[in-house]
Parts: C-alpha cells; sequence; structure tokens
C-alpha cells in the first residue's frame, strides 16, 4: 500500500497522456510496410509456393514484384481469372 493519504497507489495516479490518431496517410504507409516485411519474410523462409487470395490483385502484384527485386528471386504467378 502506498503513503498516498488518498489510497491511491502511485501507478493508478499517473495519468497518461492523450492518445492522438495518427493521420491516414502514415498509417497506410506502416500498413503496406508490415505486408512487404510480412511477404519478405515468407520468401526468405523459402516457401516453395505461397498463395494468396484477395480482391486487389494489382496491388499484390506491386508488392510481390517489389520483394522479388529486392530479394533478386524470380517471381511466377497464376491466377484462376486470367487466361
Amino acid at each position: 500500500m502506498s503513503n498516498d493519504p488518498k489510497g491511491i497507489s502511485s501507478a493508478q495516479s499517473i495519468a497518461e497522456p492523450p492518445r492522438t490518431a495518427s493521420p491516414a496517410p502514415v498509417k497506410a504507409a506502416t500498413s503496406r510496410q508490415n505486408k512487404h516485411d510480412e511477404l519478405r519474410l515468407l520468401v526468405n523462409s523459402h516457401h516453395p509456393l505461397i498463395t494468396v487470395e484477395t480482391s486487389e490483385e494489382e496491388r499484390l502484384e506491386q508488392l510481390a514484384l517489389d520483394v522479388a527485386a529486392e530479394l533478386a528471386v524470380p517471381m511466377y504467378t497464376w491466377s484462376v481469372t486470367a487466361a
């Protein structure tokens, strides 16, 4: 128990600073970087096949191309919708 006359411990008496929302562009960039890092980790882990189901095909393809170029590995694609 603390020596505080109100019976509040020192941990409880410290107020947290107000939280502010991050601007949307910073959050989007951080999210994209996290996905980039996750994909790079999968490729570096020598997974022979990585499958992704997404409605954002162009965005994923650009991300995969970026990671493949960064790691100097070949990238092959196949799509059920492409002829």
